[in-house]
């Protein structure tokens, strides 16, 4: 099993502490408030062909059971010639998900997304998973990122409903 050692290391990359990431490890383990925990603020760079988007997503619609931590961290690197977005985060389940026991971190993607357009500043992007459809949208002049998911059953999963959705933003 690995240690809480080396799983909080990828997070500290992508969270941005007020602490050090040694802190953050004996904070976790020692069940310590989350709140000394600031998320990643949004923020772009742009460039002919190429976008980066770092921040954290915020749940804004949903309907259905899954919640997503809410301490998390996304990079998003979109490149125009390669006609793909990649989507790496990290989320960190707390006390404050109302979770029973130790804080977890899960490590999320890579989740790479087919770019159906670039054009006027606008990235519409689709990935399609065996459960779930997930939409990318990076207005670059707004600097806005929003993400939407449905689960489906277009691709053989009975387990899959497609009444469960969710929306974020990016911030």
């Amino acid at each position: 099993m690995l240690s809480m050692k080396f799983l909080v290391l990828p997070l500290c990359s992508l969270l941005t502490t007020s602490i050090s990431c040694g802190t953050l490890e004996r904070s976790l383990s020692s069940r310590d408030s989350p709140n000394n925990i600031r998320l990643p603020e949004k923020h772009f760079v742009v460039l002919p062909g190429y976008a980066k988007v770092d921040g954290h997503w915020r749940q804004t619609r949903w309907a259905g059971s899954f919640n997503p931590a809410i301490i998390n961290a996304v990079r998003i690197e979109c490149k125009q010639r390669e006609a793909v977005c990649i989507e790496v985060g990290a989320q960190l389940l707390t006390s404050l998900d109302k979770i029973k026991g130790s804080s977890q971190i899960f490590l999320d993607g890579p989740l790479d997304y087919e770019i159906l357009s670039w054009k006027d500043g606008i990235i519409v992007a689709r990935t399609e998973g065996p459960v779930a459809d997930f939409d990318l949208r990076i207005s670059i002049q707004d600097k806005i990122a929003t993400k939407s998911f449905r689960e489906t059953k277009a691709r053989g999963s009975d387990s899959a409903d497609p009444n469960i959705w969710h929306e974020f933003v990016l911030e």
